[in-house]
């Protein structure tokens, strides 16, 4: 079975990624590869323009990252920036990837377009914002530690370095 089994990512990669010329070519022409193989994937997900729109969101999003990584001076040695600057870039990723969840959940693009309205007015502090808030401080607040000792200590798998009861409790 697993040497018939194939993924999504890995025939999108062979034979559609590639078949374009990958990244071998041109920097404008890599960046409209990705964003089609995105859309693509995109596609794949459903046969409705909420979900062709929110694989062209992903592929935009990767796109802006790669001309960020041809524009920077720094492109051969990175830098490693503060724990400050990591924190918003990780905001914004998570915000962005959050936003185009209302793409994937949404019916049809009127219902994307009515939540959208609905998210930028009328803002009313709701009782059930103070419970939405706690929820997101207990989930979101040790995830974000956990990420910035990743970060400092440039290892994803940090965690499985330590003694056994920090990883019990991580």
């Amino acid at each position: 079975w697993s040497r018939w089994h194939i993924s999504l990512s890995t025939w999108i990669r062979d034979y559609l990624f590639v078949m374009l010329g990958a990244n071998r070519r041109s920097h404008p022409r890599t960046i409209f590869n990705l964003i089609l193989v995105m859309t693509v994937i995109g596609l794949w997900h459903g046969a409705a323009w909420t979900f062709v729109l929110w694989g062209f969101h992903f592929g935009v999003l990767q796109a802006g990252q790669l001309l960020l990584l041809y524009m920077s001076p720094r492109r051969r040695a990175p830098r490693k920036s503060g724990v400050i600057s990591f924190l918003f870039r990780m905001f914004l990723c998570r915000n962005a990837v959050q936003f185009s969840l209302l793409l994937f959940r949404s019916e049809n693009l009127a219902h994307f377009m009515q939540m959208v309205r609905a998210l930028f007015s009328g803002f009313a502090l709701l009782p059930e914002f103070f419970l939405y808030l706690k929820w997101y401080c207990i989930i979101w607040i040790p995830v974000n530690l956990y990420e910035i000792w990743q970060y400092r200590h440039d290892d994803q798998l940090v965690v499985l370095k330590q003694k056994g009861w920090v990883r019990f409790l991580v």
